[in-house]
């Protein structure tokens, strides 16, 4: 096998993949693994009660760049993550809005993906 072919099968094996993941939760991984980034920043956005920055919300959920999060927010939820939060948490502090998760994922309480899928950041 040339280096090539090594190319062509790993090409193969990744399309495996994908197909696997986008036919268990309906997405493909980086579509999923996305979501549940953001859904997870959604969560630590409505929690006034740490005061989180968005900065440490976008360090939180793996973005070195603040603009790089919060154009991947904006393309989830459709607007700014400072808006969102303005949207979901009132002046006092009380959360306001739907608490569910969007679209077919069960996370538990702390945020993490559901049992017996491995995507999402290591360690969260």
């Amino acid at each position: 096998m040339d280096a090539r072919d090594a190319r062509v099968g790993g090409r193969d094996v990744a399309i495996g993949v994908r197909r696997a993941v986008k036919a268990l939760v309906g997405e493909t991984p980086l579509d999923y693994l996305t979501r549940w980034r953001m859904e997870t920043a959604g969560r630590l956005l409505r929690d006034r009660a740490k005061g989180r920055k968005l900065s440490a919300v976008a360090n939180a959920v793996g973005y070195r760049a603040d603009a790089a999060f919060a154009r991947a927010f904006r393309r989830v939820f459709g607007v700014s993550p400072s808006s969102w939060r303005a949207q979901h948490v009132d002046r006092a502090g009380v959360i306001v809005g739907n608490e569910e998760p969007t679209r077919r994922v069960g996370h538990d309480i702390d945020g993490s993906p559901p049992v017996g899928v491995g995507v999402g950041p290591a360690g969260d």
